[in-house]
């Protein structure tokens, strides 16, 4: 059990509380103390709360004169605590697997990347805040919970999706930081940027339909208080999910969902979900036309966009095949060699809208060879995890498997991993997954029998 102590836990919700809205760096600066607190003596605390964080990393901090990025120092504040962890216990060597080597060989493609990069500096911050960091978080996340239940980093993941879709839902009854089109108010959540107003309503939904399969997992197979507590839940990201008007959220978080259900067995529960959210879409289409309609009837549709842009990022990928053009650098080429003729309504698209051309493009050839090794290997172990074992486990597993399906299901036609939020959750449910593996192969509460950590870890 993570901290028996109230106190650890005062400590947390007060640091966390005075780093996310103290005013000033003095706020701030005892909140960053009271973590580092945390971090020294019950570290497993800090990567539920790194996911919390996770879609607020627009949200810079104020301290001395500097603006910090929450998500970043929480992220360091868990490394911390984890190599103060594995230096207690003695130092050991845990045993690697083979899927150790797939989030090895992405820092090493993002490392290769930078020598395409036509402009650097977007490169190298995106290979700090979409690889390196994600990928060291999971590994502390793996060394902090080898002999803990993985269910603490669910719930901080949908705890964040809930502060963000509440967040949204103000938004909405405020009628503040709203973007209309199409004959819409469209909530963004967290992810609005000052000065100049920037962010989209899809940022928001790519996250919340990350969230909702989760809640609908344990809806699904838990009993009593949870079962109502998670169907909440469940009902406050969906609202919140719908006033994003993303149609690419909508439908990603649907088949999450449905892929959850059908995963548990309950045929005749699929098919009634199936038939409700048919009918909430065709009320969506009847009730607003312009949104939903109007993806696929106008020249100008969002629909005839996207088919643009993957032509535009095909001739890329066939300029550039093996290297790629390196990290964040599609903006550059995009818009001074490679703008079709009606792209100029929008000329500023930093990202393919396709997954698989954005891992192409961005790590080079390599790049959707390892995704599909590592959502192989993802697969291979949520289909095993899902069908057997403790009800625990298969309700980790379904939640997490519905999750990465609605990302890639969005991922088809939006962003799917280099967003800071995105790729900790991509790497997050790695991490819980691979515990789960290690677990489940060595028939043993712990992956790691041989590491004994002491009581303060």
């Amino acid at each position: 059990m993570i901290l028996r102590d109230r106190w650890w836990w005062a400590l947390l919700v007060g640091g966390g509380v005075l780093f996310a809205a103290a005013p000033t760096s003095p706020g701030v600066a005892l909140g960053l103390g009271l973590l580092a607190g945390v971090a020294l003596g019950r570290p497993a605390l800090l990567p539920p709360l790194v996911l919390l964080a996770a879609p607020f990393y627009l949200q810079a901090r104020p301290l001395f004169g500097r603006a910090v990025g929450p998500v970043e120092v929480l992220i360091v504040l868990t490394l911390v605590g984890a190599g103060v962890a594995w230096w207690r216990a003695g130092r050991p060597r845990p045993p690697l697997t083979p899927a150790d080597g797939l989030p090895l060989a992405f820092v090493v493609l993002g490392l290769l990347s930078l020598l395409a990069s036509r402009v650097l500096a977007p490169s190298l911050r995106e290979l700090r805040t979409v690889i390196l960091e994600p990928v060291l978080f999971a590994g502390a996340t793996l060394w902090l919970y080898r002999e803990r239940s993985p269910q603490p980093l669910l719930g901080g993941l949908v705890a964040g999706a809930v502060l963000a879709a509440l967040l949204g839902l103000g938004q909405f009854v405020t009628g503040q930081d709203l973007i209309t089109a199409e004959g819409v108010a469209r909530i963004r959540g967290p992810y609005v940027v000052q000065p100049g107003n920037l962010g989209s309503p899809n940022n928001l939904a790519l996250w919340l339909e990350r969230a909702l399969p989760i809640c609908i997992s344990y809806a699904v197979l838990s009993v009593g208080g949870w079962r109502w507590l998670a169907l909440g839940v469940a009902g406050v990201l969906g609202l919140a999910l719908f006033l994003t008007y993303s149609l690419g959220g909508w439908l990603a978080a649907a088949l999450g969902m449905l892929g959850v259900v059908v995963g548990a067995g309950r045929w005749r529960l699929a098919g009634g979900l199936l038939v409700g959210l048919g009918v909430v879409g065709g009320v969506a289409a009847l009730a607003f036309p312009e949104r939903v309609v109007g993806h696929f009837q106008a020249e100008d549709s969002t629909t005839l966009m996207r088919l643009q842009v993957w032509q535009a990022a095909w001739a890329m990928v066939r300029d550039h095949p093996v290297q790629g053009i390196g990290l964040d650098n599609f903006l550059y080429l995009y818009r001074d060699r490679y703008l079709p003729p009606a792209g100029w309504r929008e000329p500023h698209l930093s990202h393919p809208h396709n997954l698989l051309l954005d891992f192409w493009l961005r790590l080079g050839l390599g790049g959707p060879v390892v995704l599909g090794l590592t959502l192989g290997w993802l697969g291979r172990w949520l289909w095993r995890l899902s069908r057997a074992g403790p009800l625990p486990e298969r309700t980790v597993a379904l939640g997490v498997a519905g999750s990465l399906l609605a990302g890639l299901v969005h991922g088809l036609v939006d962003n799917s991993y280099f967003l800071p939020d995105l790729a900790l959750h991509f790497w997050g449910s790695f991490a819980i997954v691979r515990v789960l593996a290690s677990r489940t192969e060595r028939a043993s509460p712990s992956p790691w029998p041989r590491c004994q950590p002491e009581e303060s870890v």
